[in-house]
């Protein structure tokens, strides 16, 4: 499993699509792999529904909902940002 932290890659305001696109294009070819992802929302301050819209948008139309449900897991998420991810997407975070 790879780890990533969504603070490097997107800063700790997310946003927007273009946050949700920088993580996005971060684990693409990790997950083109069939491997496991996990982002770490460590010093995430903001994380909006158009951020998960964007993201999750993106690898549902490249791999399945399945898929994102078997290979992407989460660490350190606010209880707020549990409400908005769950909320957006109907996942259950890992």
């Amino acid at each position: 499993m790879t780890k990533l932290s969504v603070v490097q890659i997107a800063g700790p305001y997310c946003g927007t699509h273009a946050e949700g696109e920088k993580v996005y294009t971060a684990i693409e070819v990790i997950l083109k792999k069939q491997e496991c992802v996990e982002l770490d929302f460590d010093q995430i301050e903001l994380a909006s529904s158009s951020f998960f819209n964007e993201l999750f948008g993106r690898i549902i139309d490249e791999f399945g909902e399945e898929f994102l449900a078997s290979h992407l897991s989460y660490a350190s998420l606010k209880p707020r940002h549990t409400f908005v991810l769950e909320r957006t997407r109907h996942i259950n975070p890992v």
